[in-house]
């Protein structure tokens, strides 16, 4: 059995496609667990119209890592596939694509190719394509030249993994405000199995953030990469988000949109403010910790 789990706010628009898309899948072996966050919307109940397993948590108790794995323990499937609630399957294929690597002993996770949906700006579209490249692809860590943060990357919009890999390596750390899915991609690639990139496994899913929000999602961001800095254990001079820029540069002055250039190039400025505030807020924190350890420790 498969279980599909899908942490959900406020989307009762949403939920209906999802769940169609789900229901007309070639894999028939499934359940669908929705971990609803106190929707204000009527989420819940269209969910359990439709037939969802709907378990609540309270907003105060949601991260990321918590609610996915509170989802999992209401689960009964071998393997346990996390959706978003804005990802849509595009073809009835997808679970059966996205599984299909997953042996439990080898290969303990997968995810799923992201597609712009319409409407998507150009730079949302370039990230897509950044990001979600069209060959699917192996990764382990002994085929690793260079430990960067790059080689973590995984994304919980749409993948799969196997419960017994899961349970194996502790599940996702929690709690954690974001990017729950790489600290769990690098508790399996040190474990030693590999995680498959599956092309053809697709899923429409892109966001439009304005600066503020993309500020503090790269705070966020910055912020769980610097507490668990010692499970990435990468080398942060890889001149990643350098590259991201070059490319994307490149391909606005490809397409003919190099009116969109400043626009992205504020973008990459206020992701990499976000991003190095919030490594210097974890690393205030941690001092101030050890401070008042030391202080402690002495008084005693």
């Amino acid at each position: 059995m498969i279980s599909v789990i899908i942490p959900t706010l406020n989307g009762a628009s949403r939920i209906p496609n999802l769940i169609a898309s789900l229901r007309r899948q070639t894999v028939k072996n499934i359940e669908v667990i929705v971990i609803d966050s106190e929707s204000e919307d009527g989420t819940a109940r269209v969910a359990s119209a439709l037939c969802c397993a709907v378990y609540p948590i309270t907003r105060r108790r949601f991260d990321h890592g918590g609610a996915r794995n509170f989802g999992a323990d209401h689960a009964s499937g071998d393997i346990l596939v996390f959706l978003t609630q804005d990802a849509l399957p595009i073809s009835p294929e997808f679970l059966a694509r996205l599984t299909a690597p997953i042996d439990g002993h080898f290969t303990a996770a997968a995810y799923a190719r992201q597609i712009p949906a319409d409407g998507a700006t150009p730079t949302e579209a370039f990230a897509g394509l950044y990001n979600y490249p069209e060959e699917s692809s192996l990764r382990h860590i002994s085929r690793v030249e260079r430990r960067t943060l790059r080689t973590f990357f995984f994304s919980n919009a749409a993948s799969a993994v196997s419960r017994a890999c899961f349970e194996k390596v502790g599940r996702f750390p929690a709690p954690v405000a974001t990017n729950e899915d790489m600290l769990l991609c690098a508790r399996l690639l040190d474990a030693g199995y590999q995680i498959a990139y599956v092309a053809e496994a697709k899923v429409i899913h892109s966001h439009h953030f304005s600066l503020s929000a993309l500020f503090r999602r790269y705070l966020r961001i910055g912020e769980v990469l610097s507490e668990h800095s010692e499970t990435f254990r990468s080398e942060r001079s890889s001149g990643e988000g350098l590259d991201f820029v070059r490319r994307e540069i490149a391909h606005l002055h490809r397409i003919g949109r190099s009116e969109l250039i400043p626009g992205a190039l504020t973008e990459a400025a206020v992701k990499a403010l976000g991003y190095h505030c919030g490594h210097a807020l974890q690393r205030a924190r941690s001092l101030m910790r050890a401070q008042h350890a030391s202080q402690s420790t002495t008084r005693n």
